[in-house]
Formats: C-alpha cells, structure tokens, sequence
C-alpha cells in the first residue's frame, strides 16, 4: 500500500473496482460496512464483497469472481498519480504573488 491513509468515496470505489453505484451503495448501508465515514479502501471492499456472496450479482450463471485486489490497487496507483501535489502548486503560487508584490513581471 503506497498511501493507507487516501480512502475514497464511493463513486470513486465503484469507478476503481468497476462495479455499479447501486452495488455500492448497497454495501455501503450494510450493517457490517467496510465504509467509515462514507469513504473506503479498495482493498476493504474487495474483501468485503469475497466473504458477502448475497451481494453479488445472481443473474451471471458462472459465478462471477469479485474485482482483484491487485486490479484495483493499479487503479489506486493511477488514480494517485493524476492527483497534482499540493505542496508543488502552493509553492509555485507563493512564488509568483512574491514576484507580483515585488513589483517584477
């Protein structure tokens, strides 16, 4: 885990581990929901949907297997990667009010 700390809404987790919002949402009103606060891990709902079969999909005959944790740990890794850093813009933006307070183009 690069970032354990990120969680992610469920919009996001559905968009990661390709599953419908409704699914989601489903889950997310569980009682035993991996969800805290509205927001999740990757990994805890792929975890969460293996050990809960009453909330796969039935209508597939084969059963269908859950999204695989390494598939959305890649989705994870690029998500975070489109994501600027704060630190990077906040010091761009602090150098260039400098130069406007200082007069300088």
């Amino acid at each position: 885990m690069e970032h354990p700390y990120f969680l992610f809404t469920g919009e996001q987790i559905s968009e990661l581990c390709n599953v419908g919002e409704d699914l989601v949402r489903q889950v997310r009103n569980a009682p035993d929901s991996p969800f805290r606060y509205n927001k999740c891990r990757p990994e805890w709902f792929t975890d969460w949907m293996q050990n809960h079969p009453e909330y796969q999909s039935g209508k597939a005959s084969p059963a269908a297997p859950p999204p695989s944790c390494e598939r959305c740990a890649e989705a994870v890794r690029k998500h975070l990667r489109m994501k600027p850093l704060r630190n990077q813009k906040n010091k761009k933006t602090k150098r260039i009010s400098g130069r406007l307070l200082a007069g300088e183009s």
